[in-house]
């Protein structure tokens, strides 16, 4: 059985795209960079997720933080 994929909250998200600002900007290759950088700003309007933009966030913040 799949699992089935519950959205985080907007802090959560912000977060994740804060870590991944300040601890790896460095390490990103240039799409990854702007895709954070674009989630932060959806973020910051209190837009939500879609869920392959979390999933992927998701993986770059496993990818690139402690």
């Amino acid at each position: 059985m799949s699992e089935i994929w519950k959205p985080q909250s907007i802090e959560v998200y912000r977060g994740w795209t804060d870590a991944i600002l300040s601890e790896a900007s460095e390490q990103l290759t240039d799409w990854e960079a702007k895709f954070v950088s674009d989630m932060d700003d959806r973020l910051s309007m209190l837009a939500s997720l879609t869920q392959a933009q979390a999933e992927k966030l998701e993986t770059i913040y496993a990818k690139y933080t402690k």
